[in-house]
C-alpha cells in the first residue's frame, strides 16, 4: 500500500525555489543596505578630513612681512621671550607689555619658541 503526502515533488520544489529566492533577495538587499551605509561613512571622513586639514592650514598663518622700523630675530636654543623683549626695549619701556607686543604681532598663542623660529620685533 502507498501512502501519500498530499504534496508532490513538484510542488515541494517550486515552495523550495521560492524560498531560497527569497533568501537571495534579503541577503542582497542588506548587501545593498551595508555599501549605502559604508559610502555614506566614507563620505563623511573624507568631508572631516578636509575641512580639518582647511582648518588647520588657516591657523598655521605667517605673519605679514616686516615693516619699516622692525627688526627680525631668529630664536637661538635656549632663548626666552623675555629675553628678546628685554634686549629690544633696552633699559626704557614695560618689557611686559613688549613681550604682548611680539606675541601679537607673530600670531604666538603662548611664550614658548623653537630654536630657529623667525619673530619680527616691531619698534
Amino acid at each position: 500500500m502507498y501512502i501519500s503526502s498530499g504534496i508532490s515533488s513538484t510542488s515541494y520544489n517550486r515552495t523550495s525555489r521560492v524560498a531560497l529566492k527569497q533568501t537571495r533577495n534579503e541577503r542582497r538587499n542588506t548587501w545593498v543596505i551595508f555599501m549605502k551605509w559604508g559610502f555614506a561613512l566614507a563620505f563623511a571622513i573624507i568631508l572631516f578630513c578636509g575641512a580639518l586639514l582647511v582648518i588647520t592650514e588657516a591657523s598655521s598663518e605667517q605673519p605679514a612681512s616686516p615693516m619699516e622700523g622692525e627688526t627680525i630675530v631668529y630664536v637661538a636654543p635656549g632663548d626666552t621671550l623675555w629675553e628678546i623683549a628685554s634686549t629690544a626695549i633696552g633699559h626704557h619701556g614695560d618689557i611686559r607689555e613688549m613681550v604682548h607686543e611680539i606675541k601679537v604681532r607673530n600670531g604666538l598663542d603662548s611664550e614658548l619658541l623653537q630654536s630657529g623660529q623667525m619673530l619680527i620685533i616691531p619698534n
